[in-house]
């Protein structure tokens, strides 16, 4: 352990400095792991220069003023702030961003909003590009339920030549084949 005249300290390990405080704060050399028990696990190398450890629920908390953003920030040579995970303690909203750019909002009332900052549905989406939904397992149904008690819209595709169908509660409405569109068949 060395001390400053300017009230630095700094501690060696093998002649190599391992922690020093500055002005502005600690400089570390190396990782931490910061260990409550052993939770017998490893940590990846390609996440191991900060590892909490315990042998129960372990965490980390971002303690943020009322009105202020807690942030985490994912960081390169170009950019600062490439992609993030913030919350806003103002608005009670969790974002998440990639490449520099917000593109997903939970608002405090749970609405998700990709695409868009404020959701006015449980899920918003606002794409430029359209939105796929994709399952290739047979018999699998899109099911649009509102809220209305008993009302269910359904399109069915089972990835045959039966088609697509439209139907409403329990009763099919239309059905698109390729030899053509039947309509209360």
């Amino acid at each position: 352990i060395v001390m400053s005249n300017g009230g630095t300290v700094t501690l060696f390990n093998a002649n190599n400095a391992k922690l020093a405080t500055t002005s502005t704060g600690i400089d570390v050399t190396g990782g931490i792991h910061a260990t409550s028990a052993s939770s017998g696990g490893t940590a990846s190398g390609n996440a191991d220069e900060l590892i909490l450890e315990g042998s129960g629920n372990t965490g980390l908390t971002i303690l943020s003023g009322a009105t202020s953003l807690g942030n985490l920030f994912f960081a390169d040579s170009g950019d600062a702030a490439d992609g993030y995970i913030q919350y806003d303690q103002n608005s009670r909203s969790m974002r998440l961003g990639t490449a520099a750019s917000r593109r997903i909002t939970i608002n405090s009332t749970g609405s998700v909003g990709i695409g868009t900052d404020s959701p006015d549905a449980a899920l918003e989406v606002n794409s430029g590009g359209g939105i796929h939904l994709t399952d290739n397992t047979a018999g699998r149904t899109l099911i649009i339920k509102p809220s209305l008690t008993g009302s269910i819209h359904e399109f069915t595709s089972d990835n045959t030549a039966a088609g697509y169908a439209f139907s409403n509660s329990s009763t099919e409405l239309m059905r698109v084949t390729s030899t053509g569109l039947g309509i209360g068949t």
